[in-house]
Order: structure tokens, then C-alpha cells, then sequence
């Protein structure tokens, strides 16, 4: 996957323009598809314009709350009670103080939590049946979500390979 169709996904005029080559490594040191992260990281943000893209959140003279910004493209930390709170504390206590740092530790982050850790499909992420507390999202469409970004782009790499969960219950 070269670096342009993951811009292309990205977009323009966003803080997560241009990043592709950033998102490919984040993703290859994490083993996960980049695809994927660059989509979630799409989603999480809003398209690269939430608060927690943009250094996090304010205090009420305008400052960071840590006196420095701080990312997080992929919503860790950032629960429904106050998410822009709880994710902007992650990330400096993470110490996401740029860009990059932050594709990067967010993508180790999901890769250690989740994906290489058995939870390694977006349904698998969104609904844990062995651990309900250990879910990445809220939001019941948060996998379908996902899909609607994603699905074009995995559509561009016609030598992609694709490997298919499918869970069965008894």
C-alpha cells in the first residue's frame, strides 16, 4: 500500500493531510493494516477536525490544558462522560505531543490492546462476548462505521488480500 491512497483517504486541509507514509510505518511496527488505521483515525476525528486532532482540549482562557497540545487520532481514553477530557489526559499522559507521535502510539496502543491481542476484526473490537468490559467503543454502528470508510479504499488495492472472521454462537 503506497503512501498516496492513503493521503487520498485522508483527505485535504485537515491535521491528518499528507500523513500517509506516517500511518503506513505506525501500522507496519503495530502489525495492523494501515487501511485500517488511517480509516478509524478518520472516524475518531471526525475527519482530522475534532477537538482531540486539534491538541485537545481548552481551558477556559483559551490554553492547552496541559500547556502543550496533544493528540489522539483514535478516541483512547476518550469516554461518553466527557470524551475530550478523557482523551486529551491520555494523550498527555502518553506523551502525543505531535502528530506523529500520536499515529504512532495510538496505533502500538490498539495493536497491544486489541488487535494482536485477540481482538483482530472490528466486531471482535466493538462486541467482546468473553469480556464486555473490554470494548473499544460505545456507539453499536462503531464497526459498521468503520466499514463505510474504509471499504473504498480496500476496493483501490485490487492485490490486497482479505481474510474473513466470521464468528458463530451456539
Amino acid at each position: 500500500i503506497c503512501p498516496d491512497v492513503i493521503n487520498t483517504m485522508l483527505g485535504t486541509g485537515n491535521i491528518l493531510s499528507g500523513k500517509g507514509k506516517v500511518f503506513i510505518d505506525a501500522a507496519k511496527a503495530a502489525n495492523v493494516n494501515p487501511i485500517y488505521l488511517a480509516g478509524h483515525a478518520k472516524l475518531e476525528t471526525a475527519n482530522g477536525t475534532s477537538t482531540l486532532a486539534k491538541g485537545g482540549k481548552l481551558k477556559e482562557d483559551g490554553s492547552y490544558t496541559y500547556g502543550v497540545p496533544v493528540y489522539n487520532f483514535f478516541g483512547i481514553g476518550a469516554v461518553d462522560k466527557d470524551a475530550d477530557a478523557g482523551g486529551t489526559t491520555m494523550a498527555y499522559n502518553k506523551g502525543w505531543t505531535s502528530v506523529d507521535l500520536a499515529i504512532q502510539g495510538g496505533a502500538a496502543w490498539i495493536s497491544n490492546g486489541y488487535i494482536n491481542n485477540g481482538q483482530n476484526t472490528l466486531y471482535k473490537m466493538r462486541y467482546n462476548s468473553l469480556n464486555i468490559s473490554k470494548q473499544y467503543a460505545t456507539d453499536v454502528n462503531w464497526a459498521n462505521s468503520q466499514i463505510r470508510i474504509i471499504k473504498p479504499f480496500f476496493d483501490m488495492c485490487t492485490d490486497a488480500k482479505l481474510t474473513f472472521d466470521i464468528p458463530v454462537y451456539k
